[in-house]
């Protein structure tokens, strides 16, 4: 005998009918949020004269409409990138840019062309969300420049 109330055909029946229904209820205002946002976007790409299905084309001499600036890495050591920590940082807003830049590669180097550090206030131990504890690399007043 089972203390458990018994799941006849009909009631799980009725059951999945009801998630059904719930899980419509949530689908239709994204799926609404989701054109709505994208009929917004293209009426103001219309606006404002752009069009993000082509690429800008040149001009009538043959010279590239955009010009570009590409960032090259020195030949040899590191370019500094600091990352600001104080109490109650969000985990994601720095180790996901973190992450980025350590990972960068450049063709020809066996090293990492960032050196990567924390500041804060102090090099005291700061808890982060999720109560994770980081202790910072340097304070404002001896982080490099």
């Amino acid at each position: 005998m089972s203390l458990l109330p018994s799941i006849h055909g009909e009631n799980l029946g009725v059951m999945n009918a009801q998630t059904h229904i719930r899980n419509r209820r949530l689908l239709n205002p994204t799926a609404e949020l989701g054109l709505l946002a994208a009929i917004t976007l293209l009426v103001l790409g219309q606006l404002s004269g752009s069009n993000p299905a082509k690429a800008p084309s040149g001009n009538e001499n043959g010279q590239p409409a955009v010009t570009t600036n590409p960032l090259k890495p020195p030949a040899q050591g590191s370019i500094p990138v600091a990352f600001l920590i104080s109490e109650g940082a969000q985990m994601i807003d720095f180790a996901g840019p973190w992450e980025v830049f350590q990972d960068v590669m450049v063709p020809g180097r066996t090293d990492n062309p960032f050196r990567l550090y924390t500041v804060s206030e102090s090099t005291a131990p700061i808890h982060t969300s999720g109560g994770m504890k980081i202790v910072p690399d340097y304070a404002f007043e001896n982080a490099p420049m």
